[in-house]
Order: C-alpha cells, then sequence, then structure tokens
C-alpha cells in the first residue's frame, strides 16, 4: 500500500477531527472515499478462498464504514492502524459465520461430518477440514464450534 505523505497524513488527522467534532455527513463521505482502497487491499488478502470477490470487498467497505464511524482521534492511533484491524475481523467473522452456514444448513445435529459434507456446497478449505473430521468419526455435534452452541 503507498503510504501517504506527511502532509496529506496530517490533512487526513484534521479532517477526522472536524468530524468527530461536527459529524458532518460531506465530511464522512469524503474519509470513506478516501480511504476505500484500504479496504479492497485488505480484500484481497483474502481472495481464493471459496467467496466471491465482490462479497469480499462489500464486507470490507461496510467494515471501512463502521471504523470511520467508530474512530476516535484523541485516543493516538493513527486511523489506518485502526482500520485495518476492523476490516479485517470483519472479514474473518464473514468467513466464520459462512462456515457455520455452510455446515449447519439443512442438517439436524445429529448428523455426521460426511453426510453433511455431501449434502452442502461448502468453500474448499472449510470442505477439506469437515472431510478430515469426518475421516476421524467426528460426530456433528462434537466436532462443530457452530453446531454445539
Amino acid at each position: 500500500m503507498e503510504k501517504l505523505a506527511p502532509e496529506a497524513g496530517k490533512a487526513q488527522e484534521d479532517r477526522f477531527a472536524d468530524y468527530a467534532r461536527t459529524r458532518d455527513a460531506a465530511t464522512r463521505d469524503e474519509l470513506i472515499s478516501t480511504n476505500l482502497g484500504l479496504a479492497h487491499q485488505l480484500a484481497r488478502r483474502f481472495a481464493n478462498r471459496g467467496e466471491p470477490h465482490d462479497d469480499l470487498v462489500q464486507v470490507a467497505s461496510l467494515a471501512l464504514v463502521k471504523a470511520v464511524d467508530r474512530f476516535d482521534p484523541d485516543h493516538g492511533a493513527t486511523f489506518s492502524s485502526f482500520a485495518v484491524t476492523s476490516i479485517v475481523g470483519e472479514l474473518k467473522r464473514h468467513f466464520r459465520d459462512k462456515a457455520g452456514r455452510c455446515v449447519l444448513h439443512g442438517e439436524s445435529r445429529s448428523s455426521t461430518w460426511s453426510s453433511v459434507i455431501t449434502s452442502t456446497s461448502c468453500p474448499g478449505t472449510w470442505a477439506r477440514t469437515y472431510r478430515r473430521r469426518a475421516r476421524r468419526g467426528f460426530q456433528h455435534d462434537r466436532g462443530c464450534r457452530a453446531g454445539s452452541a
């Protein structure tokens, strides 16, 4: 990612300070559009994991909007460090929730891993994990974190 020049970084800090004070919608939109490249870059880091790129960009963009709304410049951290943590967390949560939906879709808690795998269309990485668990004889209600809730 391209680093901001010191003047640009200072200008962005000033824009965040203005937004924190006024909560102006135009300032918010400017901050979001300025940092949208960060969301796209982080979405690309999670590409090729069985999820469409457009979905990842959408999750990352929404996380960026939330990060702009929650950021407090008085805490002393830079926005980029705060935003990266927030966006990566949302992307990981998206994959975690997607795995839970993939396994639990239409299955009872007593079904075996092998029946779950053959009856769902899981992304590659998750399906390999489930196949390994099926070979070991794990039951759906014992081996699945999402199913044991």
